[in-house]
């Protein structure tokens, strides 16, 4: 008690149970607002899902993805494993700067508890097997958070259709991230909660850090990441690695002779992780090798892509979805693993 009253939280019995860490909630809102397209900004490309993983103990925000389309279990993958991912850097890449201490949460927790609306299909074995992250289905959890983003959007059930609204086509898909990421920042920061008799979700993190423990687990991020991606089954051809009208290269198949093989005889499928957000980069799949990605970049045909989401490069005119190749360059970055 004396430590709660000195570190200015209420005595003990105020706070709520447990500790940070030991469960995130993963949910999902729709925004209803049109977004446009960061290549064409008359081609409207739909109202975003955002994806939010909540610190049950403190309620602070330790995650967030911004999707496109229905409501998918894939998707909502990438919001814990932005939970995993140094906010620091994340914020500085949508334009925000802040201090680490701002958003003090890297780490994946010891179980998570999914709204069930988000598990159709879901799989739990990559959490489990490279992880030890056990996830359970619920009917609700923290919605704190929500307040703060009701304040900018209406906010609508993830798989509902909302109403034209006066923000429609005005913001692409970094300039909605940006607000976002200010919402959680104030929100974490700054509001006030009931169940903690006014403390923030951050003070209140800190406080249980260093006087409960955390139940908080360190993985390197890119593991995290690519693990924790969407797969699909791209195609090698003698013009390079197709996926979603985009051709990539990476040094293994220019090393192995990829191309050069698929000219001769014939093309085949490989398993690559991607973000559907942002297609610059997708992460070869080595079945003798399982925790390793080889990092697949945007071909010199393809960036017209460059920065753009899938549902982005799915609008844009046929013409630029299907450029002639170009001659594949032997100075490919050379490709990451990631090794756990």
């Amino acid at each position: 008690t004396d430590q709660a009253v000195s570190a200015g939280l209420s005595p003990l019995a105020a706070l709520p149970p447990g500790r940070p860490g030991a469960g995130f909630y993963l949910d999902a809102v729709r925004a209803e607002v049109q977004l446009v397209s960061r290549a064409d900004r008359l081609q409207a490309i739909g109202q975003p899902l955002v994806y939010v993983v909540t610190d049950t103990f403190s309620r602070m925000v330790c995650g967030v993805y911004i999707g496109m389309g229905e409501a998918q279990w894939p998707h909502a993958m990438l919001a814990l494993a932005n939970c995993g991912a140094d906010k620091q850097r994340y914020s500085q890449q949508h334009g925000r700067r802040i201090e680490a201490e701002q958003w003090p949460c890297r780490h994946l927790p010891e179980i998570l508890l999914a709204n069930a609306a988000l598990t159709l299909g879901w799989n739990g074995d990559t959490l489990l097997n490279n992880f030890n992250l056990r996830c359970v289905a619920v009917e609700e959890g923290p919605s704190d958070w929500r307040a703060v983003l009701e304040k900018r959007f209406r906010l609508l059930a993830p798989n509902a259709q909302g109403a034209p609204c006066r923000l429609d086509g005005v913001m692409d898909l970094d300039q909605f991230t940006r607000i976002v990421i200010d919402c959680i920042l104030y929100y974490n920061n700054r509001q006030a909660l009931a169940a903690a008799d006014g403390a923030t979700p951050r003070r209140l993190w800190d406080w249980g850090v260093e006087n409960r423990g955390g139940g908080l687990k360190i993985y390197p991020e890119h593991l995290i990441r690519c693990s924790l991606m969407p797969v699909a089954q791209a195609t090698v051809t003698a013009d390079g690695i197709a996926l979603y009208d985009s051709w990539y290269s990476c040094a293994r198949a220019i090393n192995e002779r990829w191309f050069e093989r698929a000219r001769l005889r014939g093309s085949w499928q490989v398993k690559v992780a991607y973000d559907p957000s942002n297609m610059d980069t997708v992460y070869l799949l080595d079945a003798a090798a399982p925790m390793q990605f080889h990092a697949c970049h945007l071909a010199d045909n393809s960036l017209a892509h460059l920065h753009l989401s899938t549902t982005e490069i799915a609008h844009l005119p046929r013409a630029q979805t299907a450029l002639p190749a170009a001659a594949l360059r032997s100075t490919t970055q050379s490709y990451a693993s990631f090794v756990g």
